[in-house]
């Protein structure tokens, strides 16, 4: 048995079996460590035919996931004659927050440490060379396939350990790192169409398979819908996350409402945020708080089908109803609610406070384009300098008057008339 199957993330794993204890077989996944089928399909083959390089009849070692046992495989991760081991170093590093901070993705970098050292196994730290590095960069991309994105972020770790490695004198010279540039930034988002046959294809799954968490899923889409929360701050929030607020507009009017919050420490940037709640939102309430466990709303049951998984499902019921949503994440959903909110008008200052950028910049370089409110203003102003002169030389909109009545103008905005003409506000 060799079954080729996908990760959420594009990687190939072959589902296979392989000896346990007492003589009895087990199930086990090995990563294929490549987003190519030709490529895993391959290993497939060398797989059934004992020539796989993880197969027990070559001595490798699986361990569960497909992850090569620490104690058997054949990563070196000691500390030589000659310095420690990439390996080595790199899984030391997880501990030192002044090389990768004290991030809250340590899954993330835990995975990247697993791959680099794989990828770089055997090699000594000290013998670490540029060539190397740019052979790393070329095999990822081309042998591997992985993207633009993500061999950045696989570069960057390294990087970072090399330069601690480097103020620590553990090594003279750290190896020179190229600079990639991603171009695959996803300008993709949920149409409204899209959005209600979604819904009815979870609510299908709902029905047909009450055993999966598919009403956590629902209610976590309309979450990251409505508040471009990311997937990581959603799954956090919970009944401490509602906050009642009061405050005054422009005019100095009352107001009060329901907001989320998300502390200090648990967004990208570290810094609190709070957003209003929508209609949805707020009708979701009353039941996550009645189910949720542990302070969270999302508590996802232990061993069941996470929201990326459940994801694949509802990709392939989109498909079925003529609709590609095969490029769609859970992250389209933060993109999607953004652009709904700077179409909708939101200025960039309260759009970038929404989305909890860091920079100003961020928020202009992907959504400033779709913000034209501030702009429909521009063809009636231009209007304006092509009228007819009247007879004595003078604009007919610009005369003077008694100063009782001041000439009245029909400026269209939005496509309402106005008596008064066009200010910032007005209409």
């Amino acid at each position: 048995m060799a079954k080729i199957g996908q990760k959420p993330n594009g990687i190939f794993y072959l589902d296979v079996m392989v000896p346990g204890d007492g003589g009895t077989m087990k199930r086990q996944r090995v990563s294929c460590d490549t987003r190519d089928r030709k490529a895993a399909e391959a290993q497939r083959r060398d797989w059934l035919t004992g020539l796989h390089p993880k197969h027990p009849s070559q001595g490798g070692v699986v361990a569960a996931k497909g992850r090569v046992s620490s104690s058997n495989g054949s990563v070196s991760t000691k500390e030589t004659e000659t310095g420690p081991s990439v390996a080595y170093w790199l899984t030391k590093c997880l501990s030192d927050v002044k090389v990768w901070g004290a991030c809250k993705a340590t899954a993330t970098h835990q995975s990247n440490v697993r791959i680099l050292s794989g990828l770089l196994d055997g090699k000594q730290l000290s013998q670490l060379t540029s060539k190397d590095v740019l052979d790393l960069e070329t095999r990822m991309r081309d042998e591997l396939g992985y993207a633009e994105g993500s061999i950045r972020k696989l570069l960057g770790s390294l990087s970072a350990a090399c330069r601690r490695a480097e103020d620590l004198g553990i090594i003279l010279n750290r190896p020179k790192f190229p600079s990639i540039t991603v171009k695959n930034i996803k300008d993709r988002v949920v149409t409204l169409d899209e959005e209600a046959v979604m819904f009815e294809c979870i609510e299908k799954r709902r029905n047909a398979e009450p055993l999966r968490p598919w009403w956590q899923f629902e209610k976590l889409c309309v979450l990251l819908l409505d508040t471009a929360f990311r997937l990581g701050e959603g799954l956090g929030c919970g009944p401490s996350s509602v906050k009642r607020k009061r405050w005054f507009d422009h005019r100095g009017k009352l107001h009060e409402g329901t907001w989320l919050g998300l502390q200090r420490g648990t967004t990208k940037n570290d810094k609190p945020r709070d957003v209003p709640c929508t209609s949805r939102v707020l009708a979701l309430i009353p039941e996550l708080n009645e189910r949720a466990a542990g302070g969270k709303w999302f508590p996802w049951p232990h061993g069941s089908s996470g929201p990326l998984y459940l994801l694949q499902n509802i990709r392939a019921d989109m498909k079925e109803r003529g609709y590609d949503f095969d490029d769609v994440t859970l992250h389209t959903f933060r993109h999607t609610c953004a652009t709904r909110l700077a179409e909708g008008g939101m200025d960039l200052v309260s759009l970038r406070d929404w989305l909890g950028h860091s920079d100003i910049k961020v928020t202009a370089s992907r959504y400033i384009h779709l913000m034209n409110g501030h702009i429909h203003r521009g063809a009636s102003i231009l209007d304006a300098y092509s009228q007819p002169l009247g007879t004595d030389g003078e604009e007919e909109g610009n005369r003077e008057t008694d100063g009782e009545h001041p000439p009245k103008r029909n400026d269209v905005t939005n496509g309402r008339e106005c008596a008064e003409p066009v200010t910032a506000g007005h209409c």
